[in-house]
């Protein structure tokens, strides 16, 4: 006995459930390109891109910021301190802004080169120091001028001042 052949029948029409799905996707997949063309159409808006077809021009750029002034730079003065002479001395300077710097058993020679702003010190300048074995001799230079010198003897103090109408 043989078992009966089994007869297929050609389908026309896909079944309703098929056919639904397939509708649904079109129907994703236009409304995706719907959004993607929105969306290129609002970034170039945003980025400022100026899009084709539109009407006028491009809107014009913001004006640059306003510029800030600077205020101008003090007028610096160059002083140097020189000291000359024994091999050791305990001195007495006028630094920045006017504070007293000391520095004890010092070599000579000896010097140190300061900048200050106008204003600063008062304008003035002044280098003490005492020899312990030998006289020594100060000099004071304003912006590469020597403005004072003075000697004096071994064990004894020796002072250059000077002032200036900058400070």
């Amino acid at each position: 006995m043989s078992a009966p052949a089994a007869v297929e029948t050609p389908r026309s029409t896909p079944r309703p459930d098929v056919r639904a799905a397939r509708l649904r996707v079109g129907f994703v997949v236009v409304l995706g390109a719907v959004a993607v063309t929105a969306g290129t159409v609002v970034l170039q808006v945003t980025v400022g891109e100026h899009a084709p077809g539109a009407d006028g021009p491009p809107p014009p750029a913001p004006p640059p910021p306003a510029a800030v002034p600077v205020a101008a730079a003090p007028v610096a003065q160059r002083v140097t301190y020189e000291l000359t002479g024994g091999p050791a001395a305990d001195l007495t300077y006028v630094g920045h802004a006017g504070d007293v710097r000391q520095e004890q058993a010092v070599k000579a020679p000896w010097s140190r080169t300061l900048d200050r702003a106008a204003g600063e010190g008062g304008g003035y300048y002044s280098l003490s120091a005492r020899g312990r074995t030998a006289g020594l001799t100060c000099r004071i230079l304003l912006d590469g001028v020597q403005v004072t010198e003075r000697t004096a003897a071994p064990g004894e103090l020796v002072t250059c001042s000077a002032s200036s109408a900058v400070g």
